[in-house]
């Protein structure tokens, strides 16, 4: 036996042997042939709940004297403040510097002033599902000898949604094959500067990340062709946003900014035995965020019932699972031609 400079092999034997190597040869050709169908299904599935709720003692209004009234001042009560804002994004409330409760006593010359604000060192839910926003925004306000001034602040979210992929992918026997569902997400990642006439032109160079789901997977089927052995290979990529920024100088001239993406990646990489038309599922790809936030006053906040009006409770719970089903099914291409009946028509 020998094969020529073009690939060919020739074989010097009695016809047993040369059936021999055809039948071995068409064995390999069928095994070259056979492709596996992935049918993939991205399911993501994410419950979300928030609830805030504080009582705070705080003026909300504008008055003549600058957060301290006299006799005779004229009140302007507004019940959003200077800036009500809009539904999404609400305009910040209390933030003046007049107070919740005043009492004044003009012979005595006697002034008090009192505040209590529920407030948090951070931002109560995520930008990407819920945010502490809406709900009930009230003021109550009592004008006399005493003048107080209270806000409640209630809210309460809950969200669930459900979002499946469904990609199909016809992938050759021992062949690797890739999938991508992502979204590009363009940044300034870098500047070209130029020089020209003592100043320096920055000229921004743009990047594009992406995030989402990458897979990738090669089928190896079994020479009874009953089970396919799959490398499966996912990739769950999160950018964090907003995008943090880093501000840096050019030497002369204003300077620029920077934008340098954060991204979470979740792998899995593992080799199973897949029957015929089984399915697969991978899980793990799962992401907790709790948050329980909570402000007061020492004591005051730990009484029943009085707690209620000098504390601010917030809780925050997102529960967000990746579930991926893949199936697999071995097609043998010739077992799907169409067949020629005797006479030449096709079946």
């Amino acid at each position: 036996m020998s094969i020529d400079e073009n690939g060919t092999m020739i074989v010097y034997a009695v016809p047993e042997i040369h059936a021999r190597i055809r039948s071995l040869l068409e064995d390999l050709r069928k095994a070259a042939n056979i492709m596996v169908e992935i049918q993939v299904r991205f399911l993501k599935v994410e419950d979300s709940f928030l609830q805030d709720i504080g009582l705070d003692f705080r003026g909300l209004g504008d008055d003549t004297t600058g957060g301290v009234p006299g006799p005779g001042d004229d009140f302007v009560f507004d019940d959003f403040g200077s800036d009500p804002g809009s539904p999404g994004s609400p305009g910040p409330l209390g933030s003046g510097n007049d107070s919740g409760v005043y009492f004044r006593e003009a012979s005595d010359n006697v002034n008090i002033l009192a505040r209590t604000e529920g407030l948090y060192d951070v931002t109560l839910g995520n930008d990407e599902t819920l945010l502490g926003s809406g709900g009930l925004s009230a003021q109550w306000t009592m004008l006399g000898d005493t003048q107080l001034e209270m806000v409640l602040r209630a809210v309460e979210k809950s969200q669930r949604s459900e979002i499946v992929t469904e990609p199909t992918l016809m992938v050759y026997n021992t062949a690797r094959a890739n999938l991508t569902v992502a979204n590009q997400v363009s940044y300034v990642g870098d500047f070209d500067v130029e020089i020209a006439q003592a100043a320096a032109l920055a000229d921004p160079i743009v990047r594009v990340a992406q995030d989402g789901v990458f897979l990738d997977v090669r089928p190896v089927v079994t020479a009874d062709r009953r089970f396919t052995y799959i490398d499966v290979r996912p990739t769950v990529a999160t950018l964090r946003r907003p995008i943090p920024t880093f501000q840096t100088s050019l030497g002369a001239g204003s300077p620029v900014t920077l934008q340098l993406p954060e991204l979470e990646l979740q792998k899995i990489r593992t080799r199973v035995l897949v029957p015929d038309g089984g399915t697969l599922m991978l899980g793990g790809l799962n992401v907790v965020e709790e948050q329980d936030l909570e402000s007061g006053i020492p004591f005051l906040s730990q009484i029943p019932i009085v707690s209620f009006f000098f504390s601010r409770k917030g809780t925050y719970e997102s529960y967000r699972k990746l579930i991926i089903l893949l199936t697999a099914r071995v097609v043998i291409p010739d077992e799907h031609e169409p067949s020629i009946e005797p006479g030449g028509s096709v079946r």
